[in-house]
């Protein structure tokens, strides 16, 4: 009886199949790299565009409401703060609801967004007598919009700007539920002097105009090491133009660049006639800002091996009003691209001043 015969596989069949395998790993593996390779280009596209969304917005946020509570205050030049934290030296803030510094070309601007927060009755009241020293009490000629409500105990205790003859002072309201006086008392705030802080501030008279502003937001936005950085009142402070304020917050990474510019109006008829960066000096006549056109750049998180493909020079500022980007025209701002192993976008908007107080 024959039985059949068996064989195995011998090294050439081994070698044979080995070589199909590692064919066919290969052949995944580049599926599958190119498959992250692209996923990873889909997320950072991705967070830069979140990452720019989210700086517009905030700087959106805070340019609309750019002024509010400031148009009674504006015959001042600035508005002297008692920082107590800054060993009571004298301090002084600005009155202007925006305020652009020109970082020069290929660098960052950086702005100070200020407004007031009242929301209790009239934004401006008067004066009922001499203030005897700092510290004491402010009588006014009617309790309507001095916060006099208890309803709120909880809420934060409001400032108050006293305007005497152009010279203003930033008070704080000490206890809110009196009514028919302000009481600014220093013990109960660091934001109120005891006695006089220096030369050129002068006591509240009779008649003088008391601006309830609430709450005060002051803001500077800058760019430092590719992230979008905000300082805030009352942090530690020091004057500049704009002011500048230490311990800034990184608010949004993955920024690289920030662009403002004035909309200007000539003429009076409340539409912008032209773009002006930082350093602009600002009137009530010829060069009315009406509107702030902001650009900026946001970049991807992470170096990519290859270079991408994709323009090198950005239009972040277009150069005219119609919006255009023009080669030569007035106003534009473009952007080289440091490295094109990183992924760019540019985000760009124009935030019309509702609080118009320049006209």
């Amino acid at each position: 009886m024959n039985r059949p015969s068996q064989r195995g596989f011998n090294l050439i069949d081994i070698m044979i199949g080995l070589a199909i395998s590692l064919f066919g790993l290969l052949a995944v593996s580049k599926v599958l790299m190119d498959f992250n390779q692209q996923r990873n280009t889909t997320a950072q596209t991705m967070e830069a565009q979140n990452n720019g969304v989210m700086a517009l917005y905030l700087l959106e946020r805070d340019l609309g409401q750019a002024g509010y509570g400031l148009m009674s205050i504006q015959d001042c030049t600035q508005i002297n703060w008692y920082n107590a934290t800054n060993g009571g030296a004298q301090t002084p803030l600005s009155i202007l609801p925006v305020q652009i510094a020109d970082g020069g070309t290929g660098n960052s601007d950086s702005m100070l967004i200020q407004y007031g927060g009242s929301s209790q009755g009239l934004p401006l009241v008067q004066a009922s007598g001499n203030q005897a020293v700092f510290g004491a009490n402010i009588g006014v000629t009617s309790p309507v919009g001095t916060y006099t409500s208890t309803a709120n105990p909880s809420e934060p205790k409001p400032l108050i700007v006293a305007d005497v003859a152009g010279v203003c002072t930033l008070y704080q309201v000490t206890d809110p539920t009196i009514v028919g006086s302000l009481p600014i008392a220093a013990a109960a705030s660091s934001y109120n002097a005891a006695a006089s802080p220096g030369a050129g501030w002068p006591l509240v008279q009779a008649t003088n105009t008391i601006a309830i502003l609430g709450t005060f937001t002051s803001k500077t936005y800058d760019i430092s090491n590719g992230n979008l950085r905000v300082g805030a009142f009352p942090s530690a402070y020091s004057a500049g133009p704009p002011p500048a304020y230490s311990n800034p917050t990184t608010l949004v990474d993955g920024i690289v660049l920030l662009k403002a510019q004035y909309g200007l109006d000539a003429n009076g008829d409340g539409t912008v006639d032209s773009w002006a960066g930082g350093g602009t000096a600002i009137n009530n006549t010829t060069a009315r800002p009406v509107a702030v056109r902001v650009g900026i750049v946001a970049r991807s998180p992470l170096y990519e091996k290859d270079a991408v493909d994709a323009p090198t020079l950005l239009c972040v500022l277009p150069g005219t009003v119609t919006g255009t980007c023009d080669s030569g025209s007035a106003g534009m701002v473009q952007y080289t691209v440091p490295d094109a192993h990183y992924r760019y976008k540019v985000y760009y908007t124009i935030i019309p001043l509702r609080n118009v107080i320049w006209g």
